[in-house]
């Protein structure tokens, strides 16, 4: 998804953006939450990272948003979202 870190909320936000998009594509590839996972954990860690290079409120807000992303594509109950 991508190479290099952002060093901006706005980036992280933008990272954010892109793996939504990117996600819906995994779950077609990738129905099976064994096979989905992987992936979406894979990219999703790229975001957590460059995040945690911002501040610790960078990593909560990623988090919480990329939690979001696995309950709208239904990998994750609500009731289990980061607060």
């Amino acid at each position: 998804m991508t190479d290099t870190p952002s060093t901006s909320w706005a980036g992280v936000r933008q990272q954010i953006d892109t793996l939504r998009h990117h996600a819906v594509e995994l779950r077609t590839a990738n129905p099976d939450p064994a096979d989905f996972m992987p992936a979406f954990c894979g990219e999703a860690d790229d975001i957590v990272d460059a995040a945690a290079a911002i501040s610790d409120d960078a990593v909560e807000g990623a988090h919480q948003a990329i939690d979001e992303i696995l309950i709208e594509l239904g990998y994750m109950d609500a009731s289990e979202r980061q607060t």
